[in-house]
């Protein structure tokens, strides 16, 4: 049985390779959680290295929001066509809605404009 035959439930299933051999489904939701976290602080420190300033949050809020959210968005959109296009690290299944001219899935795009936009407010 494949791994897209185990996890069709699931919008997302691992393909290809099998890095969590041992560790299941919570070494790979830690991973994943972990990647997330990476892509908030460092787009948060680039759009405050950017457009921020001494005075942030009372200034150069909206600025900031914009920058991280833009900057989330597009690492957002990479990560997902290196893994799902370039490496088969994973795969969507039918459960998925995808964005037809990006062919990824729509909840990592809404989750990163979603969550940082609540969290810098």
């Amino acid at each position: 049985m494949s791994h897209r035959d185990r996890n069709a439930a699931a919008p997302t299933a691992p393909a290809g390779r099998d890095f969590y051999v041992g560790g299941g489904i919570a070494l790979m939701v830690l991973h994943c959680a972990a990647g997330n976290m990476l892509i908030a602080l460092a787009t948060v420190a680039a759009a405050l290295l950017a457009v921020g300033s001494l005075s942030w949050p009372t200034q150069q809020l909206a600025a900031v929001m914009l920058g991280a959210v833009t900057l989330s968005v597009i690492t957002t959109i990479a990560v997902e066509y290196l893994g799902t296009i370039v490496w088969h690290f994973w795969a969507y299944t039918e459960a998925m809605p995808t964005l037809p001219w990006l062919g990824m899935g729509v909840s990592p795009v809404v989750q990163w404009v979603v969550l940082p936009s609540l969290a810098l407010m």
